[in-house]
């Protein structure tokens, strides 16, 4: 079984920490500091999502082209943890060849049981673990990763994967066969994402990896935070009411409950989810069903009704 509880690389950091060569104390403590005081200026809370997520680790999600392995890397450096990637740590090692190899050499059907039983193997906690295009298609492995893990869906336009590929001059994924369009076989892949994610990070046209992985950051801690998103009744909003207010009630209690025990309507507690402009745009060639669970994921605590659930009672409605 390949475990990756502790870094492969420690080796390297402890050989890099207690070299012979000459420090300069007085300039790699203030070296230290400035960073230390950058962390705090920028308010970013990295070490409180650490904290939070615990031993578990934070899975990226997504089509080929993604960007899941260089978001991965991102997150790894940004919280000190160590990073897995399923094409390049896993299946690579254990085939001693690429997966485009393998795939050419054994066909989409062997390729998936063969990655699946590899991914099986996986022993990880406190990692970040950068997935392969097709491993959503294999429940058994899935089901083992999300065990211990947050599966973030990195949802980015179809437009952009495809651009992307053919920048990366990606001619066949697993999948792929004669009848089938590159479009065709993404869209129908997106079915298999939707099933697993815990929570899920849009990649707009434009946002740099950057911005990705500080948005996958946001999306962890607030599934973490299950108290965050909480909804109290209009009239009870005022700061001279607040020793008499009702408890706040999840999402899933206000519909059922419909109106407050005060006669009010419920509202979010904190303020209504935000979209950015790139956000709002990619809701123009979806769907409604699509529309509808994308906004109601921003209102609706992952924690209270899941990603997959809440699809389904979009979908039955």
């Amino acid at each position: 079984m390949l475990n990756f509880t502790r870094c492969q690389h420690l080796k390297q950091i402890t050989r890099k920490c207690f070299s012979s060569a000459p420090v300069n104390v007085r300039t790699h403590t203030q070296h230290l500091l400035s960073r230390a005081f950058a962390y705090a200026r920028s308010g970013r809370s990295w070490h409180s999502i650490h904290s939070l997520v615990g031993d578990k680790n934070i899975i990226l999600m997504g089509p080929p082209g993604a960007g899941k392995t260089t978001v991965g890397r991102i997150i790894g450096h940004k919280l000190g943890r160590c990073v897995i990637d399923v094409d390049s740590d896993i299946l690579e090692k254990t085939w001693k060849m690429s997966a485009s190899e393998k795939l050419q050499d054994v066909g989409n059907e062997q390729f998936l049981e063969e990655e699946g039983k590899a991914v099986l193997n996986l022993s990880a906690s406190g990692s970040v673990i950068s997935l392969s295009g097709s491993n959503p298609m294999h429940d058994a492995s899935m089901w083992h990763l999300k065990k211990n893990g947050i599966v973030v869906y990195l949802d980015v336009p179809l437009v952009d994967i495809i651009s992307r590929l053919k920048s990366m001059k990606v001619s066949r994924i697993v999948g792929q066969n004669s009848e089938a369009s590159m479009r065709d076989l993404l869209q129908h892949r997106r079915l298999y994402c939707k099933k697993w994610y815990d929570t899920r990070v849009f990649c707009e046209s434009g946002a740099s990896a950057e911005e990705v992985a500080d948005r996958v950051l946001d999306a962890v801690k607030r599934y973490q935070d299950v108290d965050s998103e909480t909804f109290i009744s209009t009239r009870h909003v005022c700061p001279k009411d607040l020793d008499k207010k009702p408890p706040p009630k999840y999402f899933s209690e206000a519909v059922i409950e419909g109106l407050a025990s005060d006669g009010g309507l419920f509202v979010p507690e904190k303020e209504f989810p935000k979209l950015s402009c790139g956000e709002w745009k990619s809701l123009i060639g979806a769907t409604y069903i699509e529309r509808a669970q994308i906004l109601l994921e921003r209102c609706i605590h992952p924690a209270d009704i899941p990603a997959t659930k809440l699809g389904e009672m979009i979908e039955t409605a």
